[in-house]
């Protein structure tokens, strides 16, 4: 073989090679175990009401969907409406749930419950609510980029 034709072919065999790589393997469990703590953290932002420390949770451009309300759609319309509502609540608890991470590593969705205690004009009341995120990297960074929660209460 030439030696033109030795490097051509070996040229060829470095870009097949450099084309075959795989991305970095995606620790599943690691990536659950984060949205889990910030799902805890969320939680105890709301039991403060500190709006402060939930809204980085939020992405930019957001959905929100909530009984008997139009879609909101952005971090700060979310962050107008959450401040109406942590008005009300009094305490928020966390039940089961359950986090799957897409295989790519960069989206996943999750979906549980909690129940709420809300101050209503006649005192008091558990909620319990059904939720649905989806969570999206962003920059690195997990992030709802969709979110929707309902009560289980009869309407």
């Amino acid at each position: 073989m030439s030696i033109s034709k030795s490097v051509v072919f070996f040229v060829i065999v470095i870009i097949l090679c450099g084309c075959s790589t795989k991305p970095p393997a995606v620790d599943f469990q690691a990536e659950e175990q984060q949205i889990r703590q910030f799902t805890q953290e969320w939680y105890d932002a709301e039991n403060r009401k500190d709006l402060d420390a939930i809204m980085p949770f939020i992405a930019e451009e957001s959905v929100l969907q909530m009984p008997g309300m139009p879609q909101i759609e952005g971090k700060e319309a979310q962050r107008s409406v959450m401040a109406v509502l942590l008005e009300s609540m009094v305490s928020i608890t966390g039940g089961p749930m359950t986090i799957v991470v897409s295989e790519s590593g960069d989206i996943a969705y999750q979906y549980g419950t909690s129940t709420a205690v809300i101050q209503g004009p006649d005192g008091e009341f558990e909620d319990p609510e059904k939720y649905l995120f989806v969570w999206k990297k962003i920059d690195g960074e997990w992030k709802v980029v969709a979110g929707s929660f309902s009560s289980d209460k009869s309407m």
